[in-house]
């Protein structure tokens, strides 16, 4: 069994880690399971992978599961051209925590005007547009940092170092992706982004611009 277990790092994000609807081992397999996400953009593994890695039954780790699909954490396909597999996604959390941005606008969009003179408005007032600002994403990069806080850093982590020119990397993808219009959804973002990557460690060494000789003045030359 330690043979099929991955080194890739688990990231527990604060949205995870702080809710109350999980319990602990639960928040521990949504680590586990984004480390796995790093391989193939989704979670392969069953539940019996999952029982024998923590040594627990497979009806907790359905229960944990179930957990973490409730809150909206995971999301599940069953691929029908593979037998019915089961592939866990990190889901897209951008689109719940929209959801809760327009229930929060219901509620205030008619306020009183006592509510408006008291000082906690101003402060919701500009929380709200705080967190408004943090959904607009600018380009890919951003909308992977905000929406996949979790893959975005195993990413970082695996191959920020290896790459030299890395805010010249970051430019270019942005720019591809533009070109090549690719949709912005995380599975699809991150197999680019993967795939650039190592496109780019491979041939980084031709983007690196020789260091340019200093010219000897005239004057200084010798003259044979």
């Amino acid at each position: 069994m330690a043979e099929n277990k991955k080194s890739y790092f688990a990231i527990i994000p604060a949205d995870v880690r702080y809710n109350e609807a999980l319990c602990a081992n639960a928040k521990l397999l949504y680590g586990e399971i984004t480390a796995l996400c790093n391989e193939k953009g989704y979670c392969w593994a069953n539940n019996y992978y999952f029982s024998e890695l923590y040594n627990v039954s497979k009806r907790s780790i359905t229960a944990w599961i179930s957990e973490l699909e409730a809150a909206e954490f995971i999301k599940i396909e069953l691929d029908q051209s593979s037998g019915n597999q089961r592939k866990i996604f990190i889901k897209d959390y951008s689109l719940n925590y929209r959801k809760k941005t327009n229930k929060v606008k219901k509620k205030t969009s008619t306020p009183s005007r006592r509510k408006l003179l008291h000082p906690q408005e101003e402060n919701f007032q500009h929380n709200n547009t705080v967190n408004n600002t943090m959904n607009r994403e600018s380009n890919a990069l951003d909308f992977l940092k905000v929406n996949f806080p979790s893959q975005y850093e195993a990413f970082l982590m695996q191959n920020q170092k290896a790459i030299k020119d890395f805010d010249k990397f970051k430019l270019d993808f942005n720019d591809t992706v533009d070109q090549e219009e690719i949709k912005y959804t995380g599975p699809v973002l991150f197999a680019r982004l993967r795939k650039y990557a190592r496109n780019w460690q491979q041939n980084q060494h031709k983007y690196n611009k020789p260091e340019e000789k200093e010219a000897i003045p005239l004057y200084r030359r010798k003259i044979s």
